[in-house]
């Protein structure tokens, strides 16, 4: 698991739940960076290879700051490997609504997601509902590796889309 959070706001929370998956035999990273540390590759690397990627959505997730690395690049990352990759991510929301713009945007009420108030204890499905969607995004890459899920990348896959006016497709 790698989880993604502001520390100022989601800190407590995101190494109780730490603690949790740990607790039941997982490895999860939390950037732990010292003054002046260039965390850079560290971080990328851990969005890159985690199974998992946690995004503890509290009020600002997603804001610029003058950091090289903060939630705002997480956020863009975590989505490119989705779109690009089918890499899953799951929500753990913590506020009514994002007072960022573009994390409204990129990540609407629409998807889903585990509720988790600030201060609130951690939800009791929490662990269990992270762990099942781990599983099941570990399921689909292992599929995916070996030609084995619903869909394989030799065999063709009928357009979604519908025919234009003129009858032609893309």
């Amino acid at each position: 698991f790698f989880i993604s959070l502001r520390y100022a706001e989601a800190n407590e929370e995101s190494l109780k739940l730490k603690a949790a998956l740990t607790k039941q035999g997982y490895t999860v990273y939390i950037c732990d960076p010292k003054p002046g540390d260039d965390m850079l590759d560290e971080i990328a690397n851990a969005i890159e290879t985690s199974t998992l990627r946690v995004i503890m959505g509290s009020s600002t997730y997603g804001m610029k700051t003058t950091s090289n690395f903060s939630t705002h690049e997480e956020l863009l990352r975590i989505m490119t490997l989705k779109k690009k990759k089918n890499k899953d991510f799951a929500i753990v929301k913590m506020c009514v609504e994002f007072e960022v713009p573009s994390t409204r945007v990129v990540l609407p009420d629409s998807l889903s997601y585990i509720m988790w108030q600030k201060g609130a204890p951690m939800p009791d499905n929490l662990v269990e509902k992270l762990a099942s969607t781990m599983r099941a995004s570990k399921q689909r890459g292992a599929s995916a590796a070996t030609g084995m899920g619903a869909a394989s990348a030799s065999q063709p896959q009928p357009k979604a889309h519908a025919p234009r006016a003129d009858g032609s497709r893309d």
